[in-house]
């Protein structure tokens, strides 16, 4: 059955409050550790490498598998299931959302933060644009990125059209 082009703008406007949701969850309450992106988690190896932290090491490498994994799942869900990859996405959240729910407040951080990791993944590739945008649901500062640049583009040649391709 195919989408509505509302139903699509709707899905991915709740994904985005969902990734906003979960990373807001992982700067709050996870001690300012961004459980939407590994760019911090890769900083952090280095740092844990240089200062020979092993224990952290392994954690923090586990993150980065765990973050790998769910983008290799929609791709290998894409390629061998007809089941859409949004449907995929949103039963991620749902799995990871319920996991936090138990997790205990004292574990450490980037370790509690492996569901978010793995179904942030999952949610960025399902849902890497909208309509032609490049448009992540987990990533608020590239949307404003996005929307600079098609603004400024608009304000410029007064085109919708090269505003938006």
């Amino acid at each position: 059955m195919e989408q509505s082009d509302e139903f699509k703008r709707k899905l991915h406007y709740t994904m985005a409050f969902i990734g906003g949701f979960m990373g807001a969850y992982a700067l709050i309450i996870r001690c300012d550790v961004f459980g939407n992106a590994q760019t911090s988690n890769m900083i952090h190896l280095a740092m844990s490498i240089l200062g020979r932290d092993f224990v952290d090491i392994a954690i923090r490498v586990g993150g980065i598998i765990i973050y790998m994994a769910g983008v290799a799942f929609v791709v290998f869900w894409k390629k061998k299931f007809d089941v859409n990859v949004h449907f995929v996405a949103v039963m991620a959240d749902i799995m990871a959302l319920v996991i936090l729910g138990f997790l205990p407040e004292h574990m450490n951080n980037v370790f509690a933060l492996y569901p978010v990791f793995f179904a942030a993944a999952v949610q960025w590739t399902s849902f890497p644009g909208v309509f032609g945008y490049n448009c992540s649901t987990i990533f608020s500062t590239n949307n404003l990125k996005q929307f600079t640049m098609a603004s400024t583009e608009y304000i410029m040649e007064h085109d919708y059209l090269s505003a938006i391709i």
